[in-house]
């Protein structure tokens, strides 16, 4: 049986999200089990039965009554918050630009190299995974790591992953509570992140309150690597890519 376990969420999987975001985190199966214990009676409190940041930042579904209840919206995210920081080890996340990761593969040979922009994603966060687990002395063959079901580029995933190497298991959301924790994090991450770059930011105050939006998740997730253009271009000359033949006729 695995002592640690990792669980996997990501955000900004619609076409229509210019950021995608995969974040989740590792702890041991006993610190998970507490996890779940504190978690489900935090939901229970509000009679929520499951966390779906979409929802909640859209106040929908279970959410619907909550529109416009400002405190009770913003200590709620802090219990979950506090939560998650109590019972875990750490937190990893990773973001790509999804207009850049297009600029850069019509120039570089990225998505044959690095696969789809969920599993360079994923494996970036695999990778700080893999040097917490090497400082723990924690064998990342001995580890589950798990991932939302469904994620477009999951299969490829699972399949560059064994030579990271990690065995990525696909799991049901509602098979483990973990996911919300991986799904609040994911969310704040690439909601801050779009905001920044692409929504309209007027003043200095408007980057002030875009950057304290953050600071639930700055507690809880220790490792965050982001991918613009220019990390994007560093990563295939530094990994030698092939240029693609641009075709002039």
């Amino acid at each position: 049986m695995a002592v640690f376990s990792a669980y996997f969420d990501a955000s900004g999987t619609k076409k229509e999200h210019p950021v995608l975001t995969v974040a989740g985190f590792v702890a041991r199966v006993k610190k998970w089990n507490r996890f779940d214990a504190e978690w489900s009676a935090i939901l229970a409190e509000e009679k929520v039965t499951s966390m779906h940041m979409t929802d909640f930042a859209s106040s929908q579904g279970e959410f619907v009554s909550w529109k416009g209840q400002t405190d009770r919206r913003r200590e709620f995210i802090s219990r979950l918050s506090k939560c998650i920081h109590k019972n875990t080890n750490k937190g990893f996340a990773s973001s790509v630009l999804l207009p850049d990761y297009r600029e850069v593969n019509v120039e570089f040979m990225l998505s044959e190299y690095v696969g789809h922009p969920y599993t360079l994603c994923a494996r970036a966060c695999l990778g700080a995974l893999a040097v917490w687990a090497k400082k723990k002395k924690v064998r990342t063959e001995e580890m589950l790591v798990a991932v939302e079901q469904g994620d477009e580029g999951q299969g490829e995933l699972i399949r560059m992953a064994a030579s990271d190497p990690f065995t990525v298991i696909p799991l049901p959301k509602h098979k483990a509570r973990a996911f919300q924790a991986g799904d609040v994090a994911a969310w704040k991450i690439r909601t801050l992140l779009q905001n920044a770059i692409y929504g309209r930011v007027e003043s200095e105050e408007d980057a002030e309150k875009i950057m304290r939006s953050l600071d639930p998740v700055r507690v809880i997730v220790h490792r965050n690597r982001g991918y613009d253009k220019a990390a994007l271009r560093k990563l295939c000359i530094d990994k030698r890519m092939p240029r693609r033949e641009i075709n002039t006729q």
